[in-house]
């Protein structure tokens, strides 16, 4: 049974003003598969929702024993997950949360700090035959005589490091930018950071158990930004600053949806400063005028066109069934100008998409 360019992929940021979005955690997870890459998806609920379920345990208090409190600290993550494996399931990707019963992390300790100790590597191997999105609940784990046991506050990159490194996978936490903030130096960012340094100049971006983990087993890892290839790196090497890099500049990336008479001039325009912007596909709604484009531009449709990676969708289509597009541009980090307030109602039942909507 093979695990061949198998990711783990931790989506649990532990900054304490982060909300768990499902369908932008199946957005991400989805854009890897399309490049090739079954994943082990290990998901939290977030800081917030993590202080209510302790409430929640604290106030039944006397009622429930250790382990019960365990299973109410997870029950936010535990909705997440099967919130996460729904989404994925509804466009088409065969997903599910595994069995931890059967798959583990098992662990020792007390209920509340458990410490992952093995896992079914079968059991693992097993479930992505099945899925080829395998959903973990963050922080989950089995003690020896098999009850839920909670690996305490940072448990979900607790978990992906100790899976990755028992089934010897790579491994990447999804985290706002894809650099790691330097908890040593105030506004300091880095791109490189040594696994040895790694507890004191890493929290922000991981628990220190996670950390601790990771430089005792030697257990490197990427931290990167959802919708983006870009990543910082935990592993060897020297300490790297975002400042010692030089940045290359590119031209913007655009993609244009609907393609008629404005669409022409808007191309003819972008095309006078190749050194600024770079055209990477046209999805027309409509005929342009004959020979506006080049042909190797052309797509057929617009999921193919975010497939591009463009920096900025320009939409053109007066509203004319852009809206779901527009949706998975921004959910996947891409800056939309559109002419047509159409577009947009639909989205503002999402609280996220509506501060980037109000923002824009």
């Amino acid at each position: 049974m093979s695990l061949d360019h198998t990711i783990v992929l931790e989506l649990a940021d532990p900054s304490p003003g982060w909300v768990f979005d499902p369908r932008a955690a199946a957005t991400e997870i989805a854009r890897l598969v399309r490049m090739g890459h079954p994943v082990i998806a290990v998901v939290g609920a977030g800081a917030a929702a993590r202080s209510r379920d302790r409430a929640e345990a604290e106030r039944r208090g006397s009622l429930i024993d250790e382990h019960e409190f365990a299973q109410t600290l997870l029950a936010s993550s535990r909705q997440a997950g099967a919130s996460v494996a729904s989404s994925l399931d509804s466009a088409g990707i065969p997903a599910g949360v595994i069995n931890a019963d059967k798959a583990g992390p098992f662990a020792r300790g007390g209920a509340l700090d458990a410490e992952p100790r093995w896992l079914s590597a079968t059991a693992f191997a097993k479930a992505l035959e099945a899925w080829r999105v395998v959903v973990v609940i963050g922080g989950e784990a089995r003690s020896e005589d098999r009850r839920v046991v909670d690996l305490g506050d940072g448990g979900p990159s607790l978990s992906a490091l100790f899976i990755a490194s028992r089934l010897e996978l790579p491994v990447r936490l999804i985290r706002g930018r894809a650099s790691i903030p330097d908890a040593t130096q105030a506004g300091a960012r880095l791109l490189n950071l040594p696994l040895d340094e790694a507890p004191e100049r890493g929290a922000g971006i991981a628990s220190r158990e996670a950390l601790l983990f990771a430089r005792r087993y030697g257990r490197s890892f990427e931290v990167g930004a959802a919708g983006s290839d870009r990543v910082a790196h935990v592993g060897a090497g020297p300490v790297l600053f975002e400042t010692d890099v030089t940045v290359e500049h590119r031209p913007l990336r655009i993609a244009m949806l609907g393609f008629g008479p404005v669409g022409a001039a808007v191309y003819g325009k972008l095309s006078e400063a190749p050194g600024r912007y770079e055209i990477v596909g046209v999805a027309p709604a409509e005929s342009g005028p004959e020979g506006a484009y080049p042909a190797d531009l052309y797509v057929t449709d617009d999921q193919h066109l975010l497939d591009l990676e463009p920096d900025v969708l320009i939409d053109m289509t007066a509203g004319r069934g852009a809206s779901g597009v527009v949706d998975r541009a921004l959910r996947r980090g891409v800056n939309v100008v559109t002419g047509s307030g159409s577009a947009l109602p639909s989205l503002m039942d999402d609280e996220t998409l509506s501060r980037r909507c109000r923002s824009a």
